[in-house]
């Protein structure tokens, strides 16, 4: 009884669009043969289907994830260079004017003056390689 309901419902509809007896067999067959299974079968069909969706949606998200996590990286490790060199190049200044005011303030140590200007040095050259590295 209900297929023939069904049936009878798919007809008016494609009489009411046009759509000629023959044109309408993939949705009138394919409700009839849904209207046929059971149940259990339904559940199972329906279930298959979502899993495949949900592996889908998983896998697209993780390659997604997968190529922010890459592009992340590559900002870190070649984007940010440059500030920790502009860091470094901070901190070696202050260095050598902390080495400097030390000269200034303590004119007779003559040993620690020249360990001083071999720190300032070696700093210069430092934040000169640093510099090169921008």
């Amino acid at each position: 009884m209900s297929n023939l309901v069904i049936k009878q419902c798919n007809n008016i509809f494609a009489e009411s669009n046009g759509i000629k007896n023959s044109e309408n067999k993939f949705g009138g067959d394919f409700i009839l043969k849904l209207s046929n299974i059971k149940i259990k079968s339904k559940l199972h069909l329906l279930s298959s289907i979502l899993l495949i969706f949900t592996v889908f949606i998983g896998i697209f998200g993780y390659i997604q994830l997968k190529i922010s996590n890459d592009n992340m990286e590559s900002m870190y490790n070649n984007k940010l260079n440059a500030i920790n060199w502009l860091n470094d190049n901070r901190n070696q200044a202050r260095a050598i004017e902390a080495d400097m005011y030390y000269i200034i303030l303590y004119p007779d140590d003559k040993d620690k003056q020249n360990e001083k200007m071999k720190d300032i040095e070696k700093r210069r050259k430092m934040f000169d390689d640093n510099f090169q590295k921008l």
